[in-house]
């Protein structure tokens, strides 16, 4: 989760609060920006309102849905692919690569260990990579290996396993002060490609580069300056997703504004979204090509989370409105289809080891729950896998979904 203390800061910045709005224009209109800027009005919510209990649930619970949690949620069914009881072997992620591989990420909420996974079965757990006092943060797939960023208090590295030669590789490294520097070390992978984020606190600017397996070269794929010169306030590039070849991150503009990028990386056609200023932060972005659909995860300067979904015509439908004391688990959301995925973490007396899984569609009306489930993800013929946990026996479950009409 984002070091969102830093918000508290930028509160302070912020003289004007203005409804969240937005269009698409191409890479080459930002110089048109100001003359560009949608008045659109998001659309009313139909999900969560706000809560003041950190007990309660999330208001956008319906009775049914509160009771669904309680037993088998109807509308969905499950089938168990593998079980993991080795509490030193738990996975906490998991994800197929494009060339078919099974991949965890090995991790328990202590982080006490943090492990990569990587084996032809689903029920295999094959160890090529123990990150030792190192902590792994996140991990992405492509074609034929497996990356992923680690940190402690003072270092950081970027590294990644070729499922072919077995060989981890450090693509970068380096130390930084925690109480002054800024590292958020965010990930993704496509095809031949690692796009990570990387901070340079000497410089005063971040960068998105992009690192290529294949040829083993790196280069710096986009930079921006720091928003401001202190670093845990900058917000460059906070947020970096990467679904169906369309790379989409966050990046801060002189005006403090928030621009989403959206770059197709078949043959570098992009979009832009502009954000008005009561968006304070950007957590997580998914971009549906076939609807032309904007999915963001936000934080506003009244200190409040949402997920709105938003039109290539600039109209923004606020589908969740999270409560205190509950968050998009990971900032990790995906819109495929009219669905919204995402693992909603909720602290409830005293623990925040509550989680599920959740699909909203048609606009936060239709809300289908799935408990205990802390991690999914979507392959590429659609199918959605779930890690689930039992606490009463310490065990990690990979699960397939079945949505039932």
């Amino acid at each position: 989760m984002k070091k969102r203390l830093t918000t508290i800061l930028l509160l302070l910045l912020m003289t004007s609060v203005l409804s969240s709005c937005m269009i698409f224009s191409s890479r080459d209109a930002r110089d048109r920006y100001f003359e560009a800027l949608s008045t659109s009005e998001p659309e009313e919510t139909t999900s969560d309102t706000e809560a003041t209990d950190a007990d309660k649930e999330t208001t956008s619970d319906t009775e049914e849905t509160r009771a669904a949690k309680e037993t088998d949620t109807p509308g969905l069914e499950n089938e168990e692919i593998a079980e993991f009881t080795d509490e030193s072997m738990l996975p906490m992620q998991f994800a197929i690569s494009e060339d078919d591989k099974y991949v965890y990420l090995l991790q328990d909420i202590d982080r006490t260990y943090s492990k990569i996974s990587v084996s032809d079965s689903a029920t295999e757990l094959n160890v090529v990579y123990d990150a030792g006092e190192f902590y792994i943060k996140n991990m992405a797939c492509g074609n034929g290996f497996t990356a992923w960023t680690e940190s402690t208090d003072d270092a950081y590295a970027v590294k990644c396993y070729n499922h072919k030669t077995e060989e981890v590789t450090v693509i970068h490294s380096g130390h930084y002060d925690f109480d002054t520097d800024y590292q958020i070390l965010e990930i993704k992978a496509y095809k031949d490609c690692v796009y990570y984020t990387l901070y340079f606190n000497d410089k005063d600017y971040a960068a998105i580069m992009c690192y290529d397996v294949t040829l083993g070269s790196e280069t710096e794929y986009m930079t921006a300056e720091f928003y401001l010169p202190e670093k845990l306030i900058s917000a460059q590039y906070e947020s970096l997703d990467l679904n169906d070849g369309w790379l989409i991150c966050s990046e801060k503009t002189t005006a403090g504004t928030i621009d989403v990028w959206m770059i197709n990386l078949e043959d570098d056609s992009n979009m832009l979204c502009h954000l008005k200023q009561n968006v304070l932060l950007v957590y997580g972005a998914s971009f549906d090509q076939e609807s032309n659909t904007l999915a963001l995860y936000y934080q506003t300067v009244d200190d409040s989370d949402h997920i709105v979904i938003c039109s290539e015509s600039g109209a923004v439908t606020d589908v969740v409105d999270f409560n205190r004391s509950s968050v998009a688990y990971r900032d990790r959301i995906r819109y495929i289809d009219g669905n919204l995925y995402y693992v909603e973490q909720t602290v409830k007396h005293g623990s925040a080891n509550n989680f599920r899984f959740r699909i909203v569609s048609k606009k936060g009306e239709d809300i289908l729950d799935y408990k205990y489930a802390f991690s999914y993800f979507v392959a590429d013929d659609g199918s959605i896998y779930m890690l689930t946990n039992d606490f009463s026996k310490a065990s990690a479950s990979v699960k397939l979904l079945h949505i039932v009409p």
